[in-house]
């Protein structure tokens, strides 16, 4: 789906993949922006109000070595859920792979390792959905004004924030929206501003969200720096 999914690139940085230079991983990238972060030994980027093609090929543009193969994840912001887009791919490198798949005795082990990585590389961009976008309503504030500013389909932001509301909240965006393109016409870039305008105004309302954001009271707490 990417888009408007928060769309985020894992690169491993202990460079076991078969194009790894030898350099960390951290030292090729390390001037990618604000969203690049590192947790455990996972390297986490995303390229706001697009897509994983789009902050990948950013990623490579901006570096003339080679890099691991990177590991997609999306995060379903208004339901909070977070999942793997594809494959795992911060495991074994393909030469590691073969030859542990060749000695049975070493198979079952290379899969208690690798499930091992997964689940760790999975709990890590987790922690980076949490610092970017869906920790806390401050965050989420943040996240959201950013890709409905870079985004060229903010219609699209419009769309699924819908279903971050209650029967309620959705009658009443509904209607906002309504009154809102009755005005300044069709939802684009041209008026992105009073759209990001109007979706915070309801970000505010706690009783019009549902329980996914309403109930969990840590997200109303304001939050310290995570990503300074």
């Amino acid at each position: 789906m990417c888009e408007p999914c928060h769309s985020i690139v894992q690169y491993p940085d202990h460079d076991d993949d078969d194009r790894s230079s030898g350099t960390p991983t951290e030292q090729r990238i390390s001037k990618l922006g604000q969203w690049l972060r590192k947790f455990g030994q996972w390297l986490h980027l995303s390229k706001m109000g697009n897509g994983h093609s789009e902050a990948v090929a950013k990623t490579s543009l901006q570096t003339e070595l080679f890099l691991p193969t990177p590991t997609l994840y999306e995060v379903n912001w208004w339901e909070r859920k977070m999942h793997i887009d594809g494959a795992f791919r911060g495991g074994f490198n393909r030469i590691g792979r073969n030859a542990m798949a060749r000695q049975s005795e070493w198979s079952d082990q290379y899969k208690e390792v690798r499930e091992m990585l997964r689940k760790e590389a999975f709990d890590a961009a987790q922690h980076y959905a949490s610092a970017v976008s869906i920790g806390n309503m401050t965050t989420f504030r943040r996240f959201l004004t950013t890709s409905l500013q870079k985004s060229d389909q903010p219609a699209r932001y419009v769309q699924q924030f819908e279903l971050m509301l209650n029967s309620a909240g959705r009658d009443s965006l509904a209607q906002r929206v309504k009154e809102f393109t009755m005005r300044c016409g069709r939802v684009s870039k041209t008026n992105v501003d009073r759209v990001t305008k109007l979706l915070l105004g309801f970000t505010r309302k706690r009783e019009l969200l549902i329980p996914e954001w309403a109930d969990d009271k840590s997200l109303w707490v304001p939050p310290k720096p995570c990503l300074d």
